[in-house]
C-alpha cells in the first residue's frame, strides 16, 4: 500500500505555509503540499486549519505521524494521519469534475417523479381547482346576501360590513 500523503490538521489557522514546510522537512523530502483555504463565505481566503503534504518515500510519512501527531503548536494539538483517498475521485486527474453524489441522486429522484409536461399540467389541474372553490364560494357568498329580507338570519354571516349602513362607518375601528 502506497501511504505517502498526510492529512495535517487542528493547527492554529495563524500558522503558514512556511511554518508547516520547516516542521515536517525534516522527516524527508516533500513533493507536495496543499495549504487548504476558505474559498467562499465570510471567511474567504483565509486558513481552513488544515492541510495535505506527501513525501517521496512511505518511511517519511512513518516518521512524521509518530513524530509530529499529538505535538502541541500555539495551544493546539497537530492531528497528523494519512489522507484518505476520495472514492468519488476519477484516478485520472488530480481535480474531478464529478458531481458530489447527493446532486445526482436528486436528478435521479426529479427524473422519477416524471417530465415537465406532466409537471406542468399537475400545477395546471390543481389551479383550475383553486378557482372553481374560489368562484363557488363567492357564488354562495352572493346568494345569500341577495336572499330576500326576512326576520330569520342569514345562513351564513357575512365577515364584511354592509355598505349600505351608515352606522356601520362610525362602528370601525379607526386608528389614532
Amino acid at each position: 500500500m502506497d501511504n505517502k500523503k498526510l492529512y495535517v490538521g487542528n493547527f492554529d489557522t495563524s500558522i503558514d505555509e512556511y511554518a508547516l514546510l520547516k516542521l515536517f522537512k525534516p522527516f524527508g523530502k516533500i513533493v507536495q503540499f496543499e495549504y487548504m483555504f476558505h474559498l467562499h463565505g465570510p471567511n474567504k481566503g483565509t486558513p481552513r486549519g488544515y492541510c495535505f503534504l506527501e513525501y517521496g518515500e512511505n518511511k517519511s510519512s512513518l516518521e512524521a505521524i509518530s513524530a509530529m501527531d499529538g505535538k502541541m503548536l500555539r495551544g493546539r494539538k497537530l492531528v497528523v494521519s494519512f489522507a484518505n483517498k476520495n472514492p468519488h475521485a476519477n484516478n485520472d486527474t488530480p481535480h474531478s469534475s464529478k458531481r458530489p453524489p447527493s446532486l445526482t441522486m436528486r436528478n435521479q429522484r426529479v427524473k422519477q417523479l416524471g417530465s415537465t409536461d406532466a409537471k406542468i399540467m399537475a400545477i395546471e389541474a390543481k389551479l383550475a381547482r383553486m378557482q372553481k372553490t374560489i368562484s363557488e364560494d363567492t357564488h354562495q357568498a352572493s346568494s345569500s346576501s341577495s336572499s330576500p329580507t326576512s326576520s330569520a338570519p342569514a345562513s351564513r354571516p357575512s365577515s364584511r360590513p354592509s355598505s349600505t349602513s351608515s352606522s356601520s362607518s362610525s362602528q370601525r375601528f379607526k386608528p389614532y
